[in-house]
């Protein structure tokens, strides 16, 4: 064997050597799209419900600039939708403020079911008061509400519906005055809550509250 052939042979054996740790890692790499076979998707889809209250949000803010004294087809106010959205999210004390809006520009555009429109301004009020423990200004609100419901009604149907409001609204300012300690007012809404709402005699949490 010539010297010139073992040589060869040698430069070969020792080349492939420095070769290997780069041929092995090669082969040890994988297409982006093949390193993901096989691995969970940790990809967060897009919650449907958080994207229609952004879209409403958005739509009402829209309104509120180009047209903040403009109501719909039920008399709201962009102010109110926007209020009722913000309290679905939690934000509370956005709500309260279009809710407020909302009650001071009611009277001023006079549109169609203004009474209803205030009464339900006034009952959301006081259900995102209710939520940040806004005791005071949540009984005010529901008083407001039992006022209405209490007073003269043109037909049968508004007074269901007034009725119905008022009904609820003393259930609520029970709970408001059970909140603050004062367990005899509680207990004359919750009675009355029953008398106009013969429905809520099936409330368990009202049911649990009489029966304390």
């Amino acid at each position: 064997m010539s010297r010139i052939y073992v040589l060869r042979c040698t430069t070969f054996v020792f080349v492939a050597i420095l070769m290997m740790p780069m041929m092995m890692s090669c082969s040890g790499r994988k297409n982006p799209d093949e390193a993901k076979k096989g691995e969970p998707d940790k990809t967060i889809p897009d919650d449907p419900e958080a994207i229609r209250l952004s879209k409403a949000i958005a739509d009402s803010t829209d309104a509120i600039r180009l047209r903040p004294k403009e109501v719909n087809d039920r008399g709201e106010l962009p102010h109110y939708q926007r209020g009722r959205v913000y309290a679905q999210k939690g934000e509370h004390d956005k709500a309260i403020a279009d809710y407020t809006e909302s009650i001071r520009l009611y009277p001023i555009v006079k549109g169609p079911y203004l009474r209803a429109r205030l009464v339900e301004a006034f009952n959301a009020r006081g259900e995102s008061y209710m939520k940040t423990r806004e005791y005071d200004k949540a009984v005010a609100d529901f008083t407001e509400v039992i006022a209405v419901g209490h007073g003269f009604f043109k037909d049968f149907g508004e007074a269901l519906v007034f009725g119905g409001f008022a009904a609820q609204a003393h259930y609520k300012r029970g709970i408001c005055y059970d909140e603050k300690g004062d367990h005899t007012k509680a207990m004359a809404d919750y009675e009355e809550a029953v008398r106009l709402g013969p429905d809520l005699k099936d409330n368990e949490d009202l049911k649990k509250r009489m029966s304390k």
